[in-house]
């Protein structure tokens, strides 16, 4: 098992925007850049080819926190490229929210075996 904790306020996926030629895209914002800079730095490992299970946790402090689902999205987004090879290696995944006076992601990764 591998276990990540990024000491940061959990950040969520921005939204999908509509380019001027009519397609569509998610920017990449300095927030997701930075989380993914801080896995580079916690998982010195090689990358996992096999299928995985994924447990994130999601520690808030304040009251105001938006979708799971988003939160998710940025966190897995990261992965690829620094743990896993592609997030379709994700099988499973459970994911909660926790508001307990501290900023912070906890990430477990499990590979799957079959």
């Amino acid at each position: 098992m591998i276990q990540i904790i990024l000491n940061t306020r959990p950040i969520s996926k921005a939204r999908p925007r509509i380019s001027k030629s009519g397609h569509f895209y998610t920017p990449s914002t300095k927030e997701e850049n930075k989380l993914k800079e801080m896995i580079k730095e916690k998982y010195h490992g090689s990358l996992l080819s096999s299928d995985v299970s994924v447990e994130l946790s999601f520690h808030f402090k304040d009251k105001k926190i938006g979708d799971i689902d988003n939160y998710e999205k940025a966190v897995l987004d990261c992965l690829q490229g620094t743990v896993l090879n592609d997030d379709n290696q994700i099988k499973k995944l459970c994911s909660e929210i926790v508001q307990n006076g501290n900023n912070y992601i906890s990430i477990k990764i499990t590979e799957v075996i079959r």
